[in-house]
């Protein structure tokens, strides 16, 4: 038995990697050994990202006829988790790229008897010369985060799209969607807190909710989105991003009634093809990820539209959300 100790005291056993790598292995059975393994080094809050079943298994999907025989990079690597997915598809050769030092022996460790070059950089160090065996041909990323679009994507990108300008390599995922659906409730019963709130703020709209990270979207089953329109708020081709733009959502047209409730369910989806299959994370059973604005319409106000703009911070979704009367 061979094994390492962490800086959290832990100890992993290698013998639990018995038959990781396996091609014939369920994947499902791939994940939940490497969460076994590898939680011990990872971040609380990272943690309901690697039990994200069904999020894992679409990426597995994705890479499992694609990347035989191909050289593929693992850019942010983390728990190897993705460079795993490859090896076990086929892959010829990977670079495990993660900035993490204890990432970092942990996967010199796990990766010492494959065909795996393990880069300690953050992405924007990176340089041709580091790709020494073999130009890479495809490219893995953990790019979303609870919040839709996160992990520094846009950077990342930016900087690949430089190391390697002939656009030959794949990416997984390519294509990005971040997509809203608005619900009308019923009128609200507010506390009497609120309505204090309120008295002071009868010409305005009350934000109740702005909530990240929803596990499984709450009593999603319970609501029906039969019928409401879908507004596409933001498309990335991620071969195409532009350096130094600034992406922010397109607004959101609301109309509002007074003294009902609203809630505007923000959902991400991805794709490796412009045409899908898509994972959609409004309707993907056991995902971790969601967004939801829910607010108030004050009875003081008259009945209007409303634009509900956010925007992208720092690769990272979403700055407070508001309320305007225009577009602009």
């Amino acid at each position: 038995m061979y094994c390492m100790n962490n800086s959290f005291g832990e100890h992993l056993d290698l013998n639990q990697l018995i038959g990781l790598f396996d091609k014939d292995k369920d994947p499902a059975n791939r994940f939940q050994t490497i969460n076994s393994f590898a939680r011990h080094l990872m971040p609380e809050w990272f943690l309901p990202m690697l039990n994200d079943t069904a999020r894992n298994l679409y990426y597995s999907k994705m890479l499992e006829h694609s990347v035989k025989d191909k050289v593929v990079v693992d850019l942010g690597s983390g728990t190897g988790m993705w460079s795993i997915e490859a090896l076990a598809r086929g892959a010829r050769f990977v670079y495990v790229v993660e900035k993490n030092p204890i990432l970092i022996q942990y996967l010199q460790l796990i990766f010492k008897d494959y065909p795996v070059k393990v880069i300690a950089k953050a992405f924007d160090e990176l340089s041709p010369a580091d790709f020494d065996h073999g130009q890479p041909e495809a490219l893995v990323h953990e790019i979303f985060s609870n919040t839709g679009l996160g992990e520094g994507v846009i950077p990342a990108f930016q900087k690949v799209s430089k190391l390697f300008p002939d656009n030959s390599i794949t990416l997984f995922p390519r294509y990005f969607w971040f997509e809203a659906r608005v619900l009308k409730d019923k009128p609200f019963e507010l506390s009497e807190t609120e309505k204090i709130h309120l008295k002071d703020n009868a010409d305005a709209y009350y934000e109740l909710v702005h909530s990240l990270g929803i596990r499984d979207w709450g009593s999603l089953k319970d609501v029906n989105f039969k019928d409401k329109e879908v507004v596409n708020v933001m498309f990335l081709d991620l071969k195409k991003i532009e350096q130094n733009k600034n992406y922010e959502l397109l607004p959101i047209p609301i109309d509002v009634t007074p003294g009902y409730v609203y809630r505007v369910y923000l959902s991400f989806k991805f794709s490796t093809e412009l045409e899908g299959p898509y994972f959609d994370t409004l309707f993907e059973e056991n995902h971790w990820g969601g967004f939801i604005v829910e607010f108030y319409a004050s009875t003081k106000l008259p009945a209007s539209r409303k634009f509900l703009k956010m925007k992208l911070n720092d690769n990272q979704l979403i700055e407070h959300p508001r309320l305007e009367d225009t577009l602009n």
